[in-house]
């Protein structure tokens, strides 16, 4: 079956109580609410398109989300508990020139991964990290083969307790007005 949306923003809301895997098979769907506890999550986007954003919020369990295949205009994780958000893209998501994926954090402790599928050999050019409402605390950003460069945004101080992957080489936080604390890889980095 195929969930269809219709005109303007639909939204679709959805809590998984144990662990749970599916396929997720929409179009018209653009903004996606979801909450795991009890179980981890793994959710399967590859028939899904038309998606704007992805909201994880209030989870208590890790929450994966598979084979994007565009780059929405944002995903956010608000209050993750200290559970690990996975977002995983096609190679066809990521095959644009100036890509630039924004993450909305909002009360996350926990580790956010941003993967590509297995095989792929497309990157984002740059991913956005915005620090909002409170205190941000990433425990592991997971970049690997994803992208070269990370940009923060954002009012709110923002902690990444881990160090960076060593494929960061450059770190753009000048936008942001909150206090920044990281560490970075071994390679060679410009801010």
């Amino acid at each position: 079956d195929t969930l269809v949306g219709g005109t303007g923003t639909d939204t679709l809301t959805a809590s998984f109580a144990a662990a749970h895997t599916a396929t997720v098979n929409s179009t018209g769907i653009e903004v996606f609410n979801l909450t795991t506890t009890t179980g981890a999550t793994t959710l399967n986007f590859a028939s899904a398109t038309d998606i704007t954003k992805i909201t994880n919020t209030g989870s208590t369990a890790d929450l994966t989300l598979n084979n994007i295949g565009s780059i929405p205009t944002s995903v956010d994780i608000n209050t993750d508990n200290g559970n690990t958000t996975t977002i995983n893209f096609k190679d066809s998501a990521m095959s644009g020139t100036s890509d630039d994926f924004l993450i909305n954090l909002d009360g996350v402790t926990g580790t956010i991964a941003v993967t590509r599928t297995a095989g792929a050999s497309n990157t984002l050019e740059t991913i956005s990290l915005n620090s909002k409402s409170v205190t941000n605390t990433i425990a592991d950003l997971q970049t690997t083969g994803a992208t070269t460069k990370l940009e923060i945004t954002g009012d709110q101080a923002l902690v990444i307790t881990a160090a960076l992957d060593n494929d960061v080489v450059t770190i753009d936080g000048s936008a942001a007005t909150g206090a920044l604390t990281f560490t970075t890889g071994t390679g060679t980095v410009t801010a």
